[in-house]
């Protein structure tokens, strides 16, 4: 999971330090979602720009970052556009706040934003 900079500050007033075997503030007990890793915290932009994807030569993809952040790569061999649309909760799928400290507006704050 990748998320940005404002969650995980928001996540540390909420919680304080990163649990014993985790990174980030955000990342819940080891025990308790062991397969869940926040990869990086991504830098907020100045606007809401959406996010860019880096895929290696077989589609996977390899890292996540924001426009206004500097380029991991030094040539692009091609571009697309995407719409990110939220993905209803399949079932036996296991919900985001149960694998991440969550602040506690953090639900409130989406649908405010329409999210």
């Amino acid at each position: 999971i990748i998320v940005s900079q404002s969650l995980e500050t928001a996540a540390r007033q909420s919680f304080g330090a990163a649990l014993p075997g985790r990174r980030f503030v955000i990342e819940t007990d080891i025990t308790s979602a062991p397969a869940v890793v926040v990869a990086r915290v991504i830098e907020d932009g100045p606007a809401a720009m959406g996010p860019m994807v880096l895929a290696d030569a077989q589609g996977r993809v390899v890292t996540l970052f924001c426009r206004c952040m500097p380029t991991p790569s030094r040539a692009v061999s091609g571009e697309g556009y995407f719409e990110l649309r939220p993905l209803p909760l399949q079932p036996g799928a296991t919900p985001l706040d149960s694998v991440l400290r969550l602040p506690n507006d953090f639900f409130r704050g989406a649908a405010a934003k329409g999210g």
